[in-house]
């Protein structure tokens, strides 16, 4: 019977500063409201965590902040491996509108994944 390899953890695509940075503009510089109408990316004022694109930039974020605990042999909180499941499921691709309580989980997980990193920026 042969033995699996071992897993090896695939190197971050940014640095830890780098990745730091881009959970707090994902944090910080997108509008949270949630406008009555579907908002679009062609729109003037675009940048908004209503949009799915933000849901997927933030999974993307979450994966490399992943790669980088993986890959220093740190534990990768629940919080952040529960998230990406959910926010790349067909239940959230189907849903029609990003409600206000996705958003804050969100925001929540986020500050989860700054906390992680924090030690490597």
């Amino acid at each position: 019977m042969e033995t699996p390899e071992a897993y090896i953890p695939e190197e971050p695509r940014f640095s830890a500063t780098e990745t730091m940075e881009l959970l707090t503009h994902a944090l910080n510089d997108y509008a949270e409201d949630i406008p009555e109408h579907i908002v679009h990316g062609t729109e003037n004022d675009s940048l908004r965590k209503c949009q799915k694109n933000w849901f997927s930039a933030v999974v993307i974020l979450l994966e490399t902040t992943q790669n980088h605990l993986e890959y220093n042999g740190d534990p990768v909180p629940e919080e952040i491996v529960s998230f990406r499941k959910y926010y790349t499921s067909p239940q959230f691709l189907q849903q029609k509108r990003v409600t206000r309580q996705d958003i804050d989980y969100a925001n929540t997980v986020i500050k989860c994944a700054q906390d992680a990193l924090a030690i490597y920026s």
